[in-house]
């Protein structure tokens, strides 16, 4: 854009929000499929745009069992981009939060 050049630097940024409400034990091979191509092919097509990818309403499951394991497969840069909420800290779908 106009102001990345007027600057000398990108900035535009990307902040990728994955609800994962009602996702539970039986959904745990999908959610770890679809989160590990959403945040790859992200990072691949806005390398330098991804600010952040929040998963909101995961599982504990997910967010204490399986996310230490999916965070190994992603760059330490990528790591550090990724915050997981699980549900117990939400209590609703991101979607009926209101402001």
């Amino acid at each position: 854009p106009r102001e990345s050049k007027q600057i000398g630097h990108l900035t535009d940024r990307v902040t990728l929000i994955i609800d994962l409400w009602g996702v539970g034990l039986g959904h745990i091979g999908f959610a770890k499929d679809f989160l590990a191509v959403a945040v790859k092919q992200t990072v691949v097509l806005y390398p330098e745009t991804l600010d952040r990818v929040l998963v909101v309403n995961a599982a504990w499951a997910f967010a204490r069992l399986l996310w230490p394991i999916l965070k190994q497969l992603l760059h330490p840069v990528t790591q550090r981009k990724v915050e997981i909420v699980d549900a117990s800290e939400t209590g609703a779908p991101a979607a009926n939060q209101g402001p």
